[in-house]
Protein backbone atom coordinates (compact mmCIF):
# COMPACT_ATOMS: atom_id res chain seq x y z
CA UNK A 1 0.00 0.00 0.00
CA UNK A 2 0.96 3.64 0.23
CA UNK A 3 2.16 3.50 3.85
CA UNK A 4 5.85 3.78 2.93
CA UNK A 5 7.71 5.66 0.19
CA UNK A 6 8.55 4.20 -3.19
CA UNK A 7 12.15 5.36 -3.51
CA UNK A 8 13.64 2.43 -1.60
CA UNK A 9 11.75 -0.07 -3.71
CA UNK A 10 12.83 1.54 -6.98
CA UNK A 11 16.49 1.82 -6.01
CA UNK A 12 16.60 -1.84 -4.91
CA UNK A 13 16.08 -3.03 -8.49
CA UNK A 14 18.90 -5.11 -9.94
CA UNK A 15 19.58 -6.68 -13.32
CA UNK A 16 17.29 -9.60 -14.00
CA UNK A 17 14.65 -8.34 -11.57
CA UNK A 18 11.07 -7.63 -12.60
CA UNK A 19 10.03 -4.63 -14.66
CA UNK A 20 9.67 -1.63 -12.36
CA UNK A 21 6.39 0.24 -12.78
CA UNK A 22 5.80 3.87 -11.81
CA UNK A 23 2.48 5.67 -12.26
CA UNK A 24 2.31 9.40 -12.72
CA UNK A 25 -1.01 11.21 -12.25
CA UNK A 26 -0.90 14.63 -13.88
CA UNK A 27 -2.84 17.60 -12.50
CA UNK A 28 -6.26 18.49 -13.89
CA UNK A 29 -5.82 21.22 -16.52
CA UNK A 30 -7.65 24.55 -16.46
CA UNK A 31 -9.46 23.56 -19.66
CA UNK A 32 -10.71 20.33 -18.09
CA UNK A 33 -11.81 22.04 -14.88
CA UNK A 34 -13.40 24.97 -16.72
CA UNK A 35 -17.05 25.62 -17.42
CA UNK A 36 -16.92 23.95 -20.84
CA UNK A 37 -15.99 20.51 -19.49
CA UNK A 38 -16.52 20.70 -15.71
CA UNK A 39 -14.42 17.63 -15.04
CA UNK A 40 -13.51 16.53 -11.53
CA UNK A 41 -10.68 14.38 -10.19
CA UNK A 42 -11.39 10.68 -9.68
CA UNK A 43 -7.91 9.51 -8.64
CA UNK A 44 -6.26 9.48 -5.22
CA UNK A 45 -2.51 8.88 -4.88
CA UNK A 46 -1.70 8.72 -1.16
CA UNK A 47 1.95 9.48 -0.45
CA UNK A 48 4.15 9.33 2.64
CA UNK A 49 5.35 12.61 4.18
CA UNK A 50 5.37 14.28 0.77
CA UNK A 51 7.22 11.43 -0.96
CA UNK A 52 5.82 9.25 -3.72
CA UNK A 53 3.71 6.38 -2.47
CA UNK A 54 2.99 2.93 -3.88
CA UNK A 55 -0.79 2.93 -4.26
CA UNK A 56 -3.28 4.61 -6.59
CA UNK A 57 -7.04 4.52 -6.09
CA UNK A 58 -9.52 5.17 -8.90
CA UNK A 59 -13.00 6.31 -7.84
CA UNK A 60 -15.04 5.24 -10.85
CA UNK A 61 -18.56 6.72 -11.18
CA UNK A 62 -20.97 3.85 -11.96
CA UNK A 63 -24.68 3.38 -12.44
CA UNK A 64 -26.83 0.48 -11.26
CA UNK A 65 -29.58 -1.17 -13.29
CA UNK A 66 -32.16 0.91 -11.41
CA UNK A 67 -30.24 4.05 -12.60
CA UNK A 68 -29.01 4.88 -9.08
CA UNK A 69 -25.41 6.11 -9.00
CA UNK A 70 -22.51 4.89 -6.90
CA UNK A 71 -18.70 5.06 -6.72
CA UNK A 72 -16.59 1.96 -7.34
CA UNK A 73 -13.21 2.35 -5.57
CA UNK A 74 -10.47 0.36 -7.33
CA UNK A 75 -7.00 0.13 -5.77
CA UNK A 76 -3.74 -0.69 -7.62
CA UNK A 77 -0.25 -1.21 -6.19
CA UNK A 78 2.99 -0.32 -8.00
CA UNK A 79 6.68 0.31 -7.31
CA UNK A 80 6.01 4.02 -7.23
CA UNK A 81 3.08 6.44 -7.63
CA UNK A 82 3.57 10.14 -8.31
CA UNK A 83 0.56 12.31 -7.59
CA UNK A 84 -0.37 15.68 -9.14
CA UNK A 85 1.66 17.44 -6.44
CA UNK A 86 4.94 15.85 -7.59
CA UNK A 87 6.98 17.65 -10.22
CA UNK A 88 9.24 16.55 -13.06
CA UNK A 89 12.34 16.60 -10.86
CA UNK A 90 10.79 14.09 -8.46
CA UNK A 91 9.72 11.92 -11.37
CA UNK A 92 13.30 11.92 -12.68
CA UNK A 93 14.83 11.02 -9.33
CA UNK A 94 12.44 8.11 -8.89
CA UNK A 95 12.49 6.60 -12.39
CA UNK A 96 15.67 7.58 -14.25
CA UNK A 97 18.39 8.47 -11.75
CA UNK A 98 18.79 4.91 -10.33
CA UNK A 99 19.51 3.58 -13.85
CA UNK A 100 22.37 5.89 -14.89
CA UNK A 101 25.30 4.48 -12.94
CA UNK A 102 24.64 0.90 -14.16
CA UNK A 103 24.58 2.29 -17.72
CA UNK A 104 27.88 4.15 -17.28
CA UNK A 105 29.80 1.68 -15.11
CA UNK A 106 28.27 -1.78 -15.67
CA UNK A 107 27.39 -1.74 -19.37
CA UNK A 108 23.69 -2.15 -18.60
CA UNK A 109 20.92 -1.63 -21.17
CA UNK A 110 18.33 0.46 -19.36
CA UNK A 111 14.98 1.45 -20.85
CA UNK A 112 12.23 3.75 -19.68
CA UNK A 113 9.09 3.75 -21.75
CA UNK A 114 6.14 6.03 -21.11
CA UNK A 115 2.74 4.48 -21.75
CA UNK A 116 -0.78 5.87 -21.56
CA UNK A 117 -3.67 7.39 -23.45
CA UNK A 118 -3.37 10.52 -25.57
CA UNK A 119 -3.29 13.54 -23.26
CA UNK A 120 -1.92 11.60 -20.27
CA UNK A 121 1.29 13.67 -20.08
CA UNK A 122 3.82 11.19 -21.53
CA UNK A 123 5.73 13.56 -23.82
CA UNK A 124 5.72 16.35 -21.22
CA UNK A 125 7.25 13.99 -18.64
CA UNK A 126 9.80 12.21 -20.84
CA UNK A 127 11.03 15.41 -22.51
CA UNK A 128 11.73 16.85 -19.06
CA UNK A 129 14.21 14.00 -18.44
CA UNK A 130 16.55 14.69 -21.36
CA UNK A 131 18.60 17.53 -19.89
CA UNK A 132 19.12 15.85 -16.51
CA UNK A 133 20.02 12.53 -18.16
CA UNK A 134 22.64 14.17 -20.37
CA UNK A 135 24.10 16.21 -17.50
CA UNK A 136 24.40 13.20 -15.19
CA UNK A 137 25.90 10.94 -17.88
CA UNK A 138 28.46 13.62 -18.78
CA UNK A 139 29.36 13.82 -15.11
CA UNK A 140 29.76 10.03 -14.93
CA UNK A 141 31.92 10.14 -18.08
CA UNK A 142 34.51 12.23 -16.22
CA UNK A 143 36.76 15.03 -17.45
CA UNK A 144 36.95 15.09 -21.24
CA UNK A 145 34.28 12.41 -21.52
CA UNK A 146 31.62 12.44 -24.23
CA UNK A 147 28.06 11.24 -24.60
CA UNK A 148 26.76 9.51 -27.73
CA UNK A 149 23.21 10.35 -28.79
CA UNK A 150 20.79 9.03 -31.40
CA UNK A 151 17.06 9.63 -31.90
CA UNK A 152 14.51 7.94 -34.13
CA UNK A 153 10.78 7.51 -34.46
CA UNK A 154 8.58 4.57 -35.45
CA UNK A 155 5.82 5.93 -37.66
CA UNK A 156 3.45 3.23 -38.87
CA UNK A 157 5.66 0.40 -40.12
CA UNK A 158 8.71 2.57 -40.84
CA UNK A 159 11.63 3.88 -38.80
CA UNK A 160 13.03 7.40 -39.37
CA UNK A 161 16.18 9.09 -38.10
CA UNK A 162 15.13 12.28 -36.30
CA UNK A 163 18.66 13.71 -36.45
CA UNK A 164 19.24 13.15 -40.15
CA UNK A 165 16.37 14.88 -41.96
CA UNK A 166 14.00 11.97 -41.21
CA UNK A 167 16.04 9.56 -43.32
CA UNK A 168 14.52 6.07 -43.44
CA UNK A 169 16.37 3.53 -41.30
CA UNK A 170 16.42 -0.20 -41.90
CA UNK A 171 15.58 -2.48 -38.96
CA UNK A 172 17.21 -5.92 -39.03
CA UNK A 173 18.89 -8.50 -36.78
CA UNK A 174 22.60 -9.24 -36.50
CA UNK A 175 24.18 -12.70 -36.18
CA UNK A 176 23.47 -12.68 -32.43
CA UNK A 177 19.77 -12.05 -32.98
CA UNK A 178 19.90 -8.47 -31.66
CA UNK A 179 17.89 -5.75 -33.39
CA UNK A 180 20.04 -3.26 -35.29
CA UNK A 181 19.08 0.00 -37.01
CA UNK A 182 21.19 0.28 -40.15
CA UNK A 183 21.95 3.87 -41.15
CA UNK A 184 20.95 5.44 -37.82
CA UNK A 185 23.21 8.42 -37.12
CA UNK A 186 25.06 8.70 -33.80
CA UNK A 187 26.34 12.06 -32.55
CA UNK A 188 29.17 12.80 -30.11
CA UNK A 189 28.52 15.54 -27.59
CA UNK A 190 31.11 16.90 -25.20
CA UNK A 191 28.84 19.32 -23.36
CA UNK A 192 25.23 19.76 -22.32
CA UNK A 193 24.51 22.53 -24.84
CA UNK A 194 25.35 20.22 -27.76
CA UNK A 195 23.03 17.51 -26.44
CA UNK A 196 20.12 19.88 -25.94
CA UNK A 197 20.56 21.34 -29.41
CA UNK A 198 20.12 17.83 -30.86
CA UNK A 199 17.15 17.17 -28.58
CA UNK A 200 15.37 20.25 -29.92
CA UNK A 201 16.15 19.24 -33.51
CA UNK A 202 14.70 15.77 -32.89
CA UNK A 203 11.55 17.19 -31.31
CA UNK A 204 10.94 19.43 -34.32
CA UNK A 205 11.27 16.47 -36.70
CA UNK A 206 8.79 14.22 -34.90
CA UNK A 207 5.34 13.59 -36.36
CA UNK A 208 2.57 15.39 -34.46
CA UNK A 209 -1.07 16.07 -35.22
CA UNK A 210 -4.29 17.54 -33.86
CA UNK A 211 -6.71 15.20 -32.07
CA UNK A 212 -9.72 15.71 -29.83
CA UNK A 213 -7.57 15.12 -26.74
CA UNK A 214 -4.50 17.15 -27.69
CA UNK A 215 -3.59 19.99 -30.06
CA UNK A 216 -0.07 18.54 -30.49
CA UNK A 217 -0.61 14.81 -30.22
CA UNK A 218 2.36 12.53 -30.90
CA UNK A 219 1.61 10.39 -33.97
CA UNK A 220 4.70 8.19 -33.65
CA UNK A 221 6.74 6.33 -31.06
CA UNK A 222 9.92 8.31 -30.34
CA UNK A 223 13.13 6.80 -28.94
CA UNK A 224 16.12 8.80 -27.69
CA UNK A 225 19.26 6.82 -26.82
CA UNK A 226 22.21 8.03 -24.73
CA UNK A 227 25.46 6.30 -23.83
CA UNK A 228 28.90 7.19 -22.54
CA UNK A 229 31.46 7.14 -25.36
CA UNK A 230 33.76 4.13 -25.15
CA UNK A 231 31.45 2.16 -22.83
CA UNK A 232 28.92 -0.57 -23.63
CA UNK A 233 25.89 0.58 -21.63
CA UNK A 234 22.96 2.48 -23.13
CA UNK A 235 19.92 4.35 -21.86
CA UNK A 236 16.78 4.41 -24.02
CA UNK A 237 13.96 6.85 -23.34
CA UNK A 238 10.84 5.71 -25.21
CA UNK A 239 7.89 8.08 -25.60
CA UNK A 240 5.07 5.88 -26.91
CA UNK A 241 2.24 7.40 -28.92
CA UNK A 242 -1.01 7.43 -26.97
CA UNK A 243 -3.64 4.73 -27.25
CA UNK A 244 -6.78 6.12 -28.88
CA UNK A 245 -10.43 5.22 -29.26
CA UNK A 246 -12.14 5.55 -32.62
CA UNK A 247 -14.81 7.68 -30.94
CA UNK A 248 -12.14 10.19 -29.87
CA UNK A 249 -11.26 10.87 -33.50
CA UNK A 250 -14.70 10.45 -35.04
CA UNK A 251 -14.54 13.88 -36.71
CA UNK A 252 -10.89 13.58 -37.78
CA UNK A 253 -9.68 13.12 -41.35
CA UNK A 254 -8.82 9.73 -42.81
CA UNK A 255 -5.07 10.13 -42.22
CA UNK A 256 -5.56 10.80 -38.50
CA UNK A 257 -7.85 7.79 -38.17
CA UNK A 258 -5.38 5.54 -39.99
CA UNK A 259 -2.54 6.83 -37.80
CA UNK A 260 -4.64 5.98 -34.76
CA UNK A 261 -5.27 2.46 -36.09
CA UNK A 262 -1.53 1.92 -36.68
CA UNK A 263 -0.70 3.23 -33.19
CA UNK A 264 -3.25 0.92 -31.58
CA UNK A 265 -2.01 -2.03 -33.64
CA UNK A 266 1.58 -1.58 -32.44
CA UNK A 267 0.48 -1.05 -28.83
CA UNK A 268 -1.62 -4.21 -29.04
CA UNK A 269 1.48 -6.09 -30.23
CA UNK A 270 3.34 -4.71 -27.20
CA UNK A 271 0.50 -5.90 -24.95
CA UNK A 272 0.75 -9.39 -26.44
CA UNK A 273 4.46 -9.46 -25.66
CA UNK A 274 3.76 -8.31 -22.11
CA UNK A 275 1.11 -11.05 -21.71
CA UNK A 276 3.51 -13.75 -22.91
CA UNK A 277 6.38 -12.48 -20.75
CA UNK A 278 4.17 -12.16 -17.68
CA UNK A 279 2.85 -15.71 -18.18
CA UNK A 280 6.36 -17.15 -17.73
CA UNK A 281 7.24 -20.80 -18.30
CA UNK A 282 6.98 -22.19 -21.83
CA UNK A 283 5.08 -19.10 -23.01
CA UNK A 284 8.32 -17.08 -22.92
CA UNK A 285 9.68 -19.10 -25.85
CA UNK A 286 6.83 -17.76 -28.02
CA UNK A 287 6.99 -14.03 -27.26
CA UNK A 288 5.83 -12.31 -30.50
CA UNK A 289 8.45 -9.56 -30.60
CA UNK A 290 8.24 -9.49 -34.40
CA UNK A 291 4.59 -8.49 -34.24
CA UNK A 292 5.49 -4.86 -34.95
CA UNK A 293 8.44 -2.54 -35.47
CA UNK A 294 7.90 -1.24 -31.94
CA UNK A 295 8.20 -4.62 -30.21
CA UNK A 296 11.11 -5.60 -32.46
CA UNK A 297 13.05 -2.51 -31.33
CA UNK A 298 12.10 -2.93 -27.64
CA UNK A 299 12.99 -6.63 -27.51
CA UNK A 300 16.41 -6.09 -25.93
CA UNK A 301 14.73 -4.21 -23.07
CA UNK A 302 13.30 -7.55 -21.93
CA UNK A 303 15.80 -10.19 -23.09
CA UNK A 304 19.19 -8.47 -23.03
CA UNK A 305 21.53 -9.69 -20.25
CA UNK A 306 21.72 -7.08 -17.52
CA UNK A 307 18.69 -5.17 -18.78
CA UNK A 308 16.78 -2.82 -16.50
CA UNK A 309 13.36 -1.62 -17.57
CA UNK A 310 10.95 0.92 -16.07
CA UNK A 311 7.38 1.41 -17.30
CA UNK A 312 6.14 4.92 -16.62
CA UNK A 313 2.35 4.85 -16.84
CA UNK A 314 0.94 8.36 -17.33
CA UNK A 315 -2.74 8.95 -16.58
CA UNK A 316 -5.15 11.87 -16.52
CA UNK A 317 -7.12 12.46 -13.31
CA UNK A 318 -10.46 13.59 -14.79
CA UNK A 319 -13.73 11.66 -14.77
CA UNK A 320 -13.95 11.73 -18.59
CA UNK A 321 -10.65 9.83 -18.79
CA UNK A 322 -11.52 7.10 -16.29
CA UNK A 323 -11.89 4.38 -18.94
CA UNK A 324 -8.46 5.14 -20.40
CA UNK A 325 -6.99 5.39 -16.89
CA UNK A 326 -8.25 1.96 -15.84
CA UNK A 327 -6.98 0.37 -19.06
CA UNK A 328 -3.54 1.91 -18.51
CA UNK A 329 -3.35 0.82 -14.87
CA UNK A 330 -4.42 -2.75 -15.64
CA UNK A 331 -1.80 -2.98 -18.36
CA UNK A 332 0.86 -1.54 -16.05
CA UNK A 333 -0.11 -4.01 -13.34
CA UNK A 334 0.43 -6.92 -15.72
CA UNK A 335 3.77 -5.49 -16.89
CA UNK A 336 4.98 -5.35 -13.29
CA UNK A 337 4.88 -9.16 -13.07
CA UNK A 338 7.42 -9.61 -15.90
CA UNK A 339 10.73 -11.12 -14.81
CA UNK A 340 13.47 -9.72 -17.02
CA UNK A 341 15.38 -12.52 -18.71
CA UNK A 342 19.14 -12.77 -18.94
CA UNK A 343 21.28 -14.86 -21.22
CA UNK A 344 18.69 -17.63 -21.41
CA UNK A 345 16.18 -15.25 -22.94
CA UNK A 346 18.65 -14.10 -25.58
CA UNK A 347 19.48 -17.73 -26.40
CA UNK A 348 15.78 -18.47 -26.87
CA UNK A 349 15.51 -15.57 -29.29
CA UNK A 350 18.50 -16.78 -31.32
CA UNK A 351 17.07 -20.31 -31.50
CA UNK A 352 13.74 -18.92 -32.75
CA UNK A 353 15.45 -16.89 -35.46
CA UNK A 354 17.56 -19.85 -36.62
CA UNK A 355 14.41 -21.96 -36.98
CA UNK A 356 12.68 -19.17 -38.87
CA UNK A 357 15.56 -18.74 -41.31
CA UNK A 358 15.67 -22.47 -42.02
CA UNK A 359 11.93 -22.63 -42.72
CA UNK A 360 12.15 -19.66 -45.08
CA UNK A 361 15.08 -21.26 -46.92
CA UNK A 362 13.12 -24.50 -47.19
CA UNK A 363 10.21 -22.69 -48.85
CA UNK A 364 12.58 -21.12 -51.37
CA UNK A 365 14.11 -24.52 -52.19
CA UNK A 366 17.58 -23.58 -50.90
CA UNK A 367 17.98 -26.65 -48.66
CA UNK A 368 18.78 -30.25 -49.54
CA UNK A 369 15.92 -32.78 -48.99
CA UNK A 370 17.27 -33.95 -45.57
CA UNK A 371 17.78 -30.32 -44.44
CA UNK A 372 14.31 -29.42 -45.70
CA UNK A 373 12.81 -32.28 -43.70
CA UNK A 374 14.55 -31.18 -40.51
CA UNK A 375 13.55 -27.53 -41.04
CA UNK A 376 9.87 -28.40 -41.53
CA UNK A 377 9.75 -30.75 -38.51
CA UNK A 378 9.03 -28.00 -35.90
CA UNK A 379 6.14 -26.63 -37.96
CA UNK A 380 4.69 -30.11 -38.47
CA UNK A 381 4.99 -30.86 -34.76
CA UNK A 382 3.22 -27.59 -33.98
CA UNK A 383 0.32 -28.56 -36.25
CA UNK A 384 0.03 -31.95 -34.50
CA UNK A 385 0.23 -30.53 -30.98
CA UNK A 386 -2.95 -30.12 -28.93
CA UNK A 387 -4.29 -26.56 -28.63
CA UNK A 388 -2.88 -26.06 -25.12
CA UNK A 389 0.68 -26.75 -26.37
CA UNK A 390 0.63 -24.41 -29.35
CA UNK A 391 1.76 -20.81 -29.50
CA UNK A 392 -0.19 -18.43 -27.28
CA UNK A 393 -2.60 -15.93 -28.75
CA UNK A 394 -1.10 -13.16 -30.85
CA UNK A 395 1.19 -13.12 -33.84
CA UNK A 396 3.55 -15.98 -34.54
CA UNK A 397 6.66 -15.62 -32.41
CA UNK A 398 8.89 -18.24 -34.06
CA UNK A 399 8.01 -17.41 -37.69
CA UNK A 400 7.58 -13.93 -39.15
CA UNK A 401 5.17 -15.34 -41.73
CA UNK A 402 2.58 -12.58 -42.33
CA UNK A 403 4.83 -9.62 -43.25
CA UNK A 404 7.26 -11.62 -45.37
CA UNK A 405 4.61 -13.57 -47.22
CA UNK A 406 2.21 -10.70 -47.74
CA UNK A 407 4.99 -8.52 -49.18
CA UNK A 408 5.71 -11.28 -51.67
CA UNK A 409 2.05 -11.67 -52.54
CA UNK A 410 1.74 -7.94 -53.16
CA UNK A 411 4.62 -8.04 -55.65
CA UNK A 412 2.87 -10.79 -57.61
CA UNK A 413 -0.32 -8.80 -58.19
CA UNK A 414 0.65 -7.20 -61.51
CA UNK A 415 2.38 -9.86 -63.60
CA UNK A 416 1.54 -13.32 -62.29
CA UNK A 417 -1.73 -13.78 -64.21
CA UNK A 418 0.07 -14.22 -67.54
CA UNK A 419 2.39 -17.07 -66.48
CA UNK A 420 1.10 -20.69 -66.41
CA UNK A 421 1.28 -22.36 -63.00
CA UNK A 422 2.86 -25.78 -62.36
CA UNK A 423 1.56 -28.28 -59.83
CA UNK A 424 4.39 -27.65 -57.38
CA UNK A 425 3.75 -23.88 -57.58
CA UNK A 426 0.07 -24.42 -56.75
CA UNK A 427 1.08 -26.59 -53.78
CA UNK A 428 3.49 -23.93 -52.54
CA UNK A 429 0.87 -21.18 -52.95
CA UNK A 430 -1.63 -23.27 -51.01
CA UNK A 431 0.95 -23.79 -48.25
CA UNK A 432 1.59 -20.05 -48.08
CA UNK A 433 -2.14 -19.35 -47.88
CA UNK A 434 -2.52 -21.91 -45.08
CA UNK A 435 0.27 -20.29 -43.05
CA UNK A 436 -1.07 -16.79 -43.59
CA UNK A 437 -4.60 -17.72 -42.55
CA UNK A 438 -3.27 -19.53 -39.46
CA UNK A 439 -1.41 -16.39 -38.39
CA UNK A 440 -4.39 -14.17 -39.16
CA UNK A 441 -6.53 -16.44 -36.99
CA UNK A 442 -4.12 -15.84 -34.11
CA UNK A 443 -4.34 -12.10 -34.66
CA UNK A 444 -8.13 -12.31 -34.60
CA UNK A 445 -7.95 -14.25 -31.34
CA UNK A 446 -5.69 -11.56 -29.87
CA UNK A 447 -8.15 -8.85 -30.92
CA UNK A 448 -11.03 -10.78 -29.41
CA UNK A 449 -9.14 -11.18 -26.14
CA UNK A 450 -8.20 -7.50 -26.00
CA UNK A 451 -11.77 -6.40 -26.73
CA UNK A 452 -13.25 -8.82 -24.18
CA UNK A 453 -10.87 -7.53 -21.48
CA UNK A 454 -11.89 -3.94 -22.19
CA UNK A 455 -8.54 -2.92 -23.66
CA UNK A 456 -10.13 -1.85 -26.97
CA UNK A 457 -13.32 0.04 -27.69
CA UNK A 458 -15.76 -1.20 -30.32
CA UNK A 459 -14.46 1.33 -32.84
CA UNK A 460 -10.83 0.32 -32.31
CA UNK A 461 -11.73 -3.34 -32.56
CA UNK A 462 -13.58 -2.80 -35.85
CA UNK A 463 -10.74 -0.76 -37.39
CA UNK A 464 -8.06 -3.29 -36.51
CA UNK A 465 -10.21 -6.25 -37.55
CA UNK A 466 -10.66 -4.65 -40.96
CA UNK A 467 -6.87 -4.53 -41.42
CA UNK A 468 -6.53 -8.19 -40.43
CA UNK A 469 -9.31 -9.36 -42.73
CA UNK A 470 -7.82 -7.43 -45.63
CA UNK A 471 -4.64 -9.49 -45.29
CA UNK A 472 -6.64 -12.72 -45.43
CA UNK A 473 -8.50 -11.56 -48.55
CA UNK A 474 -5.23 -10.64 -50.28
CA UNK A 475 -3.84 -14.10 -49.56
CA UNK A 476 -6.99 -15.72 -50.94
CA UNK A 477 -6.81 -13.63 -54.12
CA UNK A 478 -3.19 -14.66 -54.66
CA UNK A 479 -4.06 -18.35 -54.28
CA UNK A 480 -6.98 -18.01 -56.71
CA UNK A 481 -4.69 -16.44 -59.31
CA UNK A 482 -2.36 -19.41 -59.15
CA UNK A 483 -5.32 -21.79 -59.20
CA UNK A 484 -6.76 -20.14 -62.33
CA UNK A 485 -3.45 -20.33 -64.14
CA UNK A 486 -3.14 -23.98 -63.16
CA UNK A 487 -6.65 -24.70 -64.47
CA UNK A 488 -5.89 -22.91 -67.75
CA UNK A 489 -2.74 -25.00 -68.21
CA UNK A 490 -4.70 -28.22 -67.61
CA UNK A 491 -7.29 -27.19 -70.19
Amino acid sequence: GGAYPASATMRAGEAGASVRVVVRVRPLSRKEAGAAQEQFEVITAPGCDGEAGREVIVHEPRQRVDTSEYIDNLSFGFDGVLGPEHGNAEAYELTVAPLLRPVADEGAHSTIFAYGATGGGKTHTVSSFYESCAADLLSLAGDGGEVLMSAFEIYGSKVFDLLSARKAVRLCDDSKGEAKLLGLSEHRCGNLAAVMSLVRAAAESRQVGVTTANDRSSRSHAVLQLSVAGRRGRLSLVDLAGAERGADNGSADRRTRMEGAEINKSLLALKECVRALAAGGDARSHVPFRGSRLTHVLRESFVSPGSRTVLLACVAPGNRSVEHTLNTLRYAERAGSIQLSGKAGAAEERAQQAAQQQQQAARRGLLTPPERERASAPAAADRRAPPSDREPRGKAGSRAVPKILMDGLAREDQNENQRPAHADELLEAHTVFSEVTACVAKEEAALLMAASEGELSGEEYAEMLEVVLDRRERAARALRRVLRRSSCQGA
